[in-house]
């Protein structure tokens, strides 16, 4: 069984592939070079502990103990996994935009009768997809 700094070697170092080259990735986790070969080289002497692994994990914008799970075989999983979470995370983010413009229109009293029929069909629309149970 892999140990804890197996797998988050093992993750860094997919995520240093996906980066390009050591160098890059040791610029986008604001680390040297050589402290990064020291983690993830060909000879690796160090561990990634607890406060570095929530830091890379930082750096890429990835969930928190991401980099403490073994999620993929290879760069090309990686990638797919990487680009459908940045994928869910914009949308995510473009949903608050859009209920932050309804809330103030609410608000502001902008809410004319079409965008208010716009706005029950949609919430009737999730409430029978059953998103709410």
């Amino acid at each position: 069984m892999k140990s804890i700094y197996d797998i988050r070697r093992f993750n860094a170092q997919l995520l240093c592939e996906y980066s390009g080259t050591m160098a890059e990735f040791a610029h986008r986790i604001q680390r040297a070079q050589t402290q990064v070969s020291r983690l993830i080289g060909k000879n690796p002497t160090r561990n990634i502990g607890e406060k570095l692994a929530r830091h890379i994990e930082a750096s890429f914008q990835l969930p928190e103990h991401w980099l403490d799970h073994q999620h993929h075989r290879g760069l090309d999983s990686l990638e797919t996994s990487l680009r459908n979470y940045l994928l869910r995370q914009d949308k995510y983010l473009k949903l608050h935009g859009y209920v932050d413009r309804i809330t103030l229109s609410i608000e502001l009293n902008q809410v004319d009768d079409k965008t208010f029929v716009q706005l029950q069909e949609i919430a009737d629309h999730l409430e029978n997809d059953n998103v709410f149970d």
